[in-house]
């Protein structure tokens, strides 16, 4: 019973299902990826950062980060204070036909001290990634106004199945390891001993095989 009461274990999460979005917002498709959004007209996109998408409100400030991450390292971080008291005030869920969105409205930095703003994490549904994936969207301020935008933003995400023609990848084969793999026609390839790096371009992180 205390645990129960402490805890509330079993509760109710506080769910908002409707979540109108104004027709004169803009859409957002970042090449290469599977989602699209909507965010108000005035407000700009930011892309100069090549990991983070960030929004910029119509004065030039920050407003809104989203970024992206595998679901088992993002798992509980960063709404792990809302899996654990569902029903706090601080807590919400919004959910749409294809997914739920869990917010944090008091969420913590990676220095564990308040700031001012909020977290949420979207599951992205499985059908349209090879891996269990999320995205994190962090919100840059808090205000009655910045906080219903948030809602209307993280209820627009749209996902989409990726469409990419192979056509013209080049293929590699290991005669030594016995397999062949199509990659790019762009990209570069490096032989390390027994790992096979593939550079999609010469800013990036190698991806090993």
């Amino acid at each position: 019973i205390l645990t129960w009461q402490y805890f509330g274990v079993g509760g109710k999460v506080k769910v908002i299902e409707k979540v109108e979005i104004p027709v004169a917002w803009q859409t957002y498709q970042r090449p290469a990826t599977i989602f699209s959004f909507r965010y108000p007209e005035k407000w700009i996109v930011d892309e100069s950062n090549k990991f983070d998408i960030n929004i910029r409100d119509e004065e030039g400030k920050y407003v809104v980060s989203i970024g992206s991450g595998n679901l088992t390292f993002y798992s509980s971080f960063p709404t792990e204070f809302c899996m654990t008291y569902p029903k706090d005030k601080r807590c919400e869920t919004l959910k749409t036909d294809e997914y739920s969105i869990s917010i944090d409205w008091e969420s913590r930095d990676w220095e564990s001290t308040f700031r001012d703003g909020a977290t949420a994490k979207i599951v992205i549904p499985r059908k349209y990634t090879p891996e269990d994936w999320v995205l994190i969207i962090t919100l840059r301020g808090f205000d009655p106004y910045l906080k219903d935008i948030f809602r209307k933003i993280l209820v627009s995400f749209v996902f989409t199945e990726p469409e990419i023609d192979i056509s013209n990848w080049q293929t590699y084969w290991s005669k030594e390891h016995g397999f062949e793999a199509q990659y790019p026609s762009e990209w570069k390839f490096s032989e390390l001993g027994w790992t096979i790096q593939l550079f999609p371009n010469p800013e990036t992180i190698p991806q090993e095989i």
